[in-house]
């Protein structure tokens, strides 16, 4: 469960911006909330802003975050990091990018965070909450300074063999200290940034059939996705998923031509005009955008469902009509589907979806570009005088959710 997300001085988003995932006290859809110890928690947080403001800008931050985490082990001496400071500022484009996170883990609340320039990680540090006050785990200073508590002071053990440009987080890991495991896994396996292009790659639809294209219950849920985007749908299988077929790109239109995607095959039920069905099969690489990416979004989701992983999607409403994506929404809004504590983040540009009959009003935000600074800002609707009745699609139109 994802408590806060702190993101300051990186691409576009220079001053510290923050995502709180609190809900404040109105009684909006109170029965959606996710709850931590009697605090109750949004289980869904919306990004609206216009082209440039920044929204890939979050994305892009966590998936450098997981990528730091996850394939830590291809760190070598040489390798830098990814991470790309604001610009447009003297006193910035020299610093260090941040990124915080507080969570909760197997009942355990955390607070995780780090700074990083383009060689190396400058800080970093873990606090553990099993009160209201924090206890250090581990902290480290100018890349190379370490200190910790008494109770882990065995960590100092896996300091000399860290490498400036590597999370000490990771290097930890072999001290086989639980809390380092538990984090770990949290930004490994309970935190999943989805980004629509990678999706359509072709490994991916093949991944998705080898990991649980035979599990019933997983095709049982793609299905009713699918089938609200198109009726007709009926089934999908995959021939030869044990083959790998590397993307080739085409020149012609600039996009990844899925070769291998041919052998995943949508079925569809047409109907004749002498009143007899019949089953047609399409190669995934030949549906709409918009279909493809839903069936992507669905093996992610439905193991949210299941597990109670925290996903962060970018422009979920890239190809897929408003009315699935309104679906997927009330999906995480609902306790009697999201059992077990699953949330989505998602920026958008699609203002169809501003509806507080849809939201509560502390779980939409949104992003606006400083004519000045050229950086990016954040607004909550909470912080405006909102009523529930309002047309808050209409009021963004008009631009009274930010500076103005």
């Amino acid at each position: 469960m994802l408590l806060q997300l702190k993101i300051s001085n990186y691409r576009s988003i220079k001053d510290e911006i923050t995502f709180s995932f609190f809900a404040n006290s109105n009684k909006e859809k109170t029965e959606s909330l996710l709850d931590y110890k009697g605090m109750k928690v949004l289980p869904v947080i919306a990004v609206f802003g216009t082209n440039g403001t920044g929204k890939t800008s979050i994305c892009s931050a966590l998936c450098e975050v997981f990528s730091l985490v996850a394939y830590y082990k291809d760190t070598d001496d040489i390798s830098g990091t990814s991470f790309v400071p604001f610009s447009f500022d003297e006193g910035t484009k020299n610093s260090p990018s941040k990124v915080e996170l507080i969570f909760v883990c197997k009942g355990t609340k955390y607070k995780y965070g780090f700074s990083a320039d383009g060689r190396k990680i400058v800080d970093e540090y873990l606090y553990e909450y099993k009160s209201s006050r924090g206890a250090l785990i581990f902290e480290r200073k100018n890349t190379i300074d370490y200190k910790f508590t008494v109770e882990y002071k065995k960590l100092k053990n896996y300091t000399e063999d860290n490498p400036w440009n590597r999370l000490f987080l990771c290097e930890a890991l072999k001290s086989e200290v639980s809390e380092i495991k538990d984090v770990f896994e949290f930004l490994t396996m309970d935190f999943c940034v989805i980004n629509n292009q990678s999706l359509l790659e072709d490994n991916l639809f093949v991944d998705f059939f080898r990991r649980c294209g035979n599990d019933p219950e997983v095709k049982k849920f793609a299905m009713s996705l699918l089938k609200i985007m198109d009726p007709s749908i009926a089934d999908y299988v995959c021939y030869h998923p044990e083959r790998q077929y590397p993307p080739i790109r085409s020149y012609t239109t600039g996009q990844n031509n899925l070769r291998g995607s041919e052998r995943f095959k949508i079925i569809r039920e047409i109907r004749e005009k002498n009143g007899e069905v019949r089953k047609y099969e399409l190669p995934v690489s030949m549906e709409s955008a918009g279909t493809q990416l839903l069936f992507a979004y669905s093996n992610y989701i439905y193991d949210a469902f299941k597990n109670g992983t925290v996903i962060i999607i970018d422009d979920l409403n890239g190809s897929i009509h408003p009315r699935v994506i309104r679906t997927l929404i009330e999906m995480f809004q609902d306790p009697n589907v999201n059992k077990v504590g699953a949330q989505l983040i998602f920026t958008s540009q699609d203002i169809s979806l501003l509806d507080l009959n849809l939201f509560r009003r502390d779980e939409v935000l949104f992003l606006e570009k400083n004519q000045e600074t050229v950086s990016t800002e954040l607004y909550p609707l909470s912080m405006f005088s909102v009523r529930v009745s309002e047309n808050i699609q209409k009021g963004y139109v008009q631009g009274k959710y930010g500076k103005g």
